[in-house]
C-alpha cells in the first residue's frame, strides 16, 4: 500500500520538474552554449599550435644532447597532460552539443557540467606550472651552467614567483572572458526560470 503512494508521489514530482521551456527561452539559452562551444574550438586549435610551435623552438633552442632529452620528455609529459584535459573538455563539448534545454532539469545539469569544467580549466592550467618551472631551470642551466650565486637563486625564485602569479591571472581572465560571462548568463536564466 504505501508503495503504490510512494511511486504516486515519485510521478507527481517528476512531472512537476519536467515542465518545458517556451521555445523563444530556449533559444536564449542556446546562444550562450553556442559561444561556449565556438570558444572551445577555438581554444582547441590554439592550443594545438602553441604546443607544435612551442615544441619546435624548445628542441632547437638545446644544443647539448642531455638537456634535449630532457626536453622530449618535458614535451612528451606536457602532451599528455593536454591530451588527458582535452578529451575531458572535449567530452563537455559533445554533451553541450547534444544537449536538449527544453526543462529546468536539462539547464541545472548543463550549468553544473559547466561549473566542473571550470574547475578543470583551472586545473589544466596549474598542472602546467611544474613543467614552466623545470623548463626555466632547463633553460637557466644552459645560459649560466647553474652556479648558484646569491643572484641567479633570487633571480630564479621572483622569476618563478612572477610565472606563478602570470599563469594564474592570465587563466581566470581568460576563462572569465571566454567562458565565465557566458555562463553567468545561463545562471541568470536559471535564476528566471526558478
Amino acid at each position: 500500500m504505501e508503495l503504490n503512494e510512494l511511486k504516486e508521489q515519485w510521478n507527481q514530482e517528476n512531472t512537476s520538474k519536467s515542465e518545458e521551456f517556451p521555445i523563444e527561452f530556449q533559444y536564449k539559452l542556446q546562444s550562450p552554449l553556442d559561444k561556449i562551444r565556438s570558444n572551445m574550438r577555438m581554444e582547441f586549435w590554439n592550443t594545438i599550435i602553441c604546443l607544435v610551435l612551442g615544441s619546435s623552438f624548445l628542441l632547437f633552442a638545446f644544443t647539448d644532447v642531455r638537456l634535449r632529452i630532457y626536453m622530449i620528455a618535458f614535451i612528451i609529459a606536457m602532451t599528455l597532460v593536454t591530451a588527458f584535459f582535452f578529451i575531458r573538455f572535449y567530452k563537455l563539448y559533445r554533451e553541450t552539443n547534444s544537449v536538449s534545454l527544453t526543462t529546468k532539469d536539462a539547464l541545472q545539469d548543463i550549468y553544473m557540467k559547466l561549473k566542473v569544467y571550470e574547475q578543470l580549466y583551472f586545473a589544466y592550467y596549474v598542472s602546467f606550472l611544474p613543467f614552466i618551472i623545470c623548463e626555466m631551470i632547463l633553460l637557466s642551466e644552459t645560459t649560466n651552467h647553474f652556479n648558484f650565486t646569491k643572484e641567479l637563486l633570487y633571480t630564479f625564485v621572483i622569476g618563478t614567483f612572477i610565472t606563478v602569479v602570470f599563469v594564474l591571472v592570465f587563466s581566470y581572465l581568460w576563462h572569465k572572458y571566454y567562458y565565465g560571462v557566458h555562463i553567468e548568463n545561463i545562471k541568470s536564466k536559471l535564476d528566471e526560470c526558478s
